[in-house]
């Protein structure tokens, strides 16, 4: 079944007040959406009804291919996993 990107993004931009530069839907759980703001990187585990904030800025985000436990986060020439 595809996931409606379109929902997942109308809820998104209500909820931030600032620009997201990106977002990734975890392939095994398509309600788990990461968002890559100006204010920090986010993640929803209810189809972005609801944010907890995981870190500060980062420019891009990637879910592991391999293991989705894994997110990769760069930010200021700096990786995090």
């Amino acid at each position: 079944m595809p996931i409606n990107i379109r929902k997942y993004l109308k809820k998104a931009y209500l909820f931030f007040d600032t620009l997201t530069i990106k977002y990734t839907i975890d392939p095994t759980t398509p309600n788990t959406v990461y968002a890559a703001t100006f204010n920090g990187v986010f993640k929803s585990t209810d189809g972005c009804a609801n944010w907890i904030a995981l870190m500060p800025f980062a420019e891009m985000i990637a879910i592991d291919p391999v293991n989705q436990n894994i997110l990769y986060a760069v930010g200021g020439g700096i990786l995090k996993r």
